[in-house]
Parts: C-alpha cells; structure tokens; sequence
C-alpha cells in the first residue's frame, strides 16, 4: 500500500483510467481545497474530508482542483515509482518547450485549460477530457526541433525552411 500527498493548483488536472489488467484499490482523501471529480455518469465535488475511493476504476476519471487543493491519494499496490517517471517525463517536455520559447509554456497552458472549459460545455466525457487536456498542454511540442532562426523568423519561410521544418 502506498500512501502520496499530493497538490494540485487551481485548474490542475489528474486523471484515474481504466486498465483492464489493473485491480487496485484507489482513493483520495481531501485535505484541503475542492476537486472536481468527472466521470460517465455525472460529475461531484469533493472537500475536505471528503473521499472517492474505487477498486478497480472500470471507466476513465478526471480530476480538476477548483481552488488550490492538497489530498492524499492512496493505492493498494505501488504506483509511485511509476507516477513518478511519467510525471518527470512530462515535466521535463514541459521545460524543453519553455526553453525553446518562453511564451510558449504559459501559451499551452492557457490553451490547456481554455480547452478543458470548452471540452466540459461541449459534454465531452471525462476520457476525452484527459486526452484533450494532454493534447492541449503539448500542442506546440513540434517547436522542440525547429532551429531558432525558422522559428524566431520574421516574414514568410521560404520553401527550404518550410521543408526542414
């Protein structure tokens, strides 16, 4: 059993997917501040004190703080190595992107919480909602590779810089 405290800032997301070889017990704990919880069947907000618990999760859910929140996230198995490698790995995209362009980091934020108020008005499920969260945040991740001078260029590209791009 594994127990993480975690925190999430307003506009933060997480999600619980559905593995069909997973049987973990999940749970989270609130400390402090309010989550959305979002799954098929409707949506809830969790406070302090309040618990979601599920074994095993068997559809997508998506977690959005409301305000800045803090909560414990508990698991019958050990997932924090694992949470953590694939959180390292999207931090350490994330900070290449802001190296790359700096407008850029705080650009594809807004783009990814722009697209979550969106995606929620359009009644997307929580799945899609994971996914567009992802996909928002990550957009421009294409700019990693393309040298300064296309990227910075002032005017049109010319067809040989369109082509290394």
């Amino acid at each position: 059993m594994e127990v993480i405290r975690h925190r999430l800032i307003e506009g933060g997301t997480m999600g619980l997917e559905y593995d069909a070889s997973w049987d973990a017990l999940e749970c989270i704990i609130m400390l402090s501040g309010r989550l959305r919880v979002e799954y098929s069947v409707g949506e809830y907000v969790l406070q302090p004190g309040d618990t979601l618990s599920v074994q095993p999760v068997m559809q997508d859910v998506l977690v959005t703080a409301l305000d800045d929140a803090d909560f414990l996230y508990v698991c019958s198995t050990n997932v924090f190595d694992q949470y953590s490698d694939g959180t390292r790995e999207l931090q350490r995209l994330v900070e290449e992107i802001e190296k790359k362009d700096g407008y850029t980091a705080s650009h594809c934020e807004r783009i990814r919480r722009n697209s979550l108020l969106i995606g929620h008005k359009m009644g997307l499920s929580s799945s899609d909602l994971i996914a567009l969260s992802c996909g928002a945040l990550f957009h421009d991740i294409g700019k990693i590779n393309i040298p300064d001078e296309i990227l910075l260029k002032k005017g049109r590209l010319t067809e040989e810089e369109f082509n290394i791009t």
